[in-house]
C-alpha cells in the first residue's frame, strides 16, 4: 500500500502502485456484477430475423484502389475494393448478395458473396468498374453497401 497500511487517503505518490483508482465511493464488484448481467441478457436476447428478400444496409466507407495505379486520365477505370469481414458484423451472409448503390463515376453494382471464407479476419474483395472519364484518381471512397441473404 502507498500509505504503509495506515488506511489513509491515497495521495498518489511516487511509489503508489494504485495510480489508476476510481473515484471515492466506487464499488468495482457491483459494477462487474452489473456488466456481467447485461452481457448475459444481451447473449440471451433473440437475434433479429432478416427476411431473405430484404436488403440490409452496412454502415461504413471503404477505399478502392485503381488496378492500373493511375485511375484517371487514361486509366482503365477498374478498382479493387477490400471490405473487412468485421465491418459486416452479424450481417455477413455468405453465399448471399452485396450491392453498392452509389459508386463515384459508376452505377450501382451487385456482387455474389462467396460461400465460405478461408481465413477469418480477412476482407472480401470486390472489383469495381467506373467510367474512365469519371475515375477519381488512384483511390476512390465507396459507401452505401447493402447485403441480402441467399434465396432459399
Amino acid at each position: 500500500m502507498c500509505d504503509g497500511g495506515k488506511h489513509r487517503r491515497c495521495i498518489r505518490g511516487t511509489y503508489c502502485y494504485a495510480r489508476v483508482r476510481g473515484p471515492p465511493g466506487t464499488n468495482k464488484r457491483k459494477q462487474e456484477r452489473i456488466e456481467k448481467k447485461v452481457a448475459k441478457a444481451e447473449a440471451k436476447a433473440p437475434q433479429p430475423q432478416v427476411d431473405a428478400d430484404k436488403w440490409v444496409p452496412i454502415k461504413g466507407m471503404w477505399f478502392a484502389k485503381a488496378t492500373d495505379g493511375r485511375g484517371h486520365y487514361g486509366g482503365d477505370g477498374k478498382y479493387i475494393l477490400p471490405v473487412p469481414i468485421q465491418d459486416f458484423g452479424a450481417h455477413c451472409f455468405l453465399g448471399g448478395l452485396a450491392r453498392f448503390n452509389s459508386i463515384p463515376g459508376g452505377k450501382a453494382m451487385t456482387f455474389k458473396l462467396p460461400d465460405t471464407v478461408q481465413v477469418l479476419g480477412t476482407a472480401l474483395v470486390f472489383n469495381l468498374q467506373v467510367h474512365p472519364h469519371a475515375a477519381g484518381g488512384r483511390m476512390i471512397a465507396v459507401s452505401n453497401l447493402e447485403v441480402k441473404r441467399a434465396a432459399a
